[in-house]
């Protein structure tokens, strides 16, 4: 009779060790992209709070006195990009000068046709397309002339880049001149452009023009109010955040 083969002793393999090899590097990545959009936000106070409490799940040998064996280092190690107080002056700014361009409207009568607001890629200065050109023209109103001067004047004491913007309503255009709204929005945008610079209110290098037709409306093309709205030049003063992403300007040599 043969003998029954006992149990050879001994531990059992754990081929599922990597599971937890896994796992932890799963849990790293979150936390490592927890941390990065932290770091986008403006708010530095979240972004310590939102740290300090990371720390103290990850870090539990810190509260405990034990060894530096932490997986985050400690709120006050981390650096906080300085956002914060430099888009707080920069805003600042912007609404300083949006102070003065309503003012500046006031004074040249001309209120109903401006409109200032704050976006996040910078300050917007709305100005209706009636007080700069005649119906379905991109020739600037020799009347307006002095007053983009005055607009621009106060845009250039920021130091920031500005992009002109024109739109128009979904009503078609089809003329020698101007095929489409495209056309028609992009040479009203350069009309102001061109004027800006051939006038020494900004230098080239600070100032760009585009054309968006009817593509971003400000309300609905269903009226002849809303209509009106939404044909317009847009003076946008770029914020530091916006114009870090404008195309690189060529190093001299280049």
């Amino acid at each position: 009779m043969g003998k029954k083969r006992g149990h050879k002793g001994g531990s059992h393999a754990n081929h599922e060790r990597w599971l937890l090899t896994y796992a932890d590097l799963i849990t790293l990545l979150l936390i490592y992209f927890i941390i990065l959009f932290s770091m986008s936000s403006i708010d530095a106070s979240k972004f310590k709070k939102m740290a300090d409490a990371m720390a103290s799940v990850f870090n539990p040998t810190a509260s405990s006195g034990g060894g530096n064996d932490a997986v985050l280092p400690p709120a006050s190690d981390m650096v906080i990009p300085p956002v914060a107080p430099m888009y707080a002056k920069e805003e600042s700014e912007f609404e300083e000068m949006a102070d003065k361009v309503e003012k500046l409207a006031e004074q040249l009568g001309a209120s109903a046709s401006f409109d200032v607001h704050m976006e996040k890629r910078g300050l917007v200065i709305s100005i209706a397309d009636s007080a700069l050109f005649a119906a379905g023209s991109a020739d600037l109103d020799p009347k307006t002339r002095e007053m983009l001067g005055k607009v621009s004047g106060l845009a250039a004491k920021t130091g920031n880049s500005l992009r002109i913007e024109g739109h128009t309503d979904n009503t078609p255009i089809r003329s020698a001149r101007f095929p489409s709204n495209w056309e028609l929005s992009t040479a009203r945008a350069t009309a102001v452009v061109r004027h800006l610079v051939d006038t020494g209110a900004l230098p080239p290098s600070r100032v760009s023009a585009a054309g968006y037709g009817d593509t971003f409306p400000k309300a609905p093309n269903d009226s002849q109010a809303n209509r009106s709205r939404n044909r317009r030049v847009d003076i946008v003063v770029l914020s530091d955040a916006t114009m870090a992403q404008e195309p690189m300007k060529p190093a001299p040599g280049d």
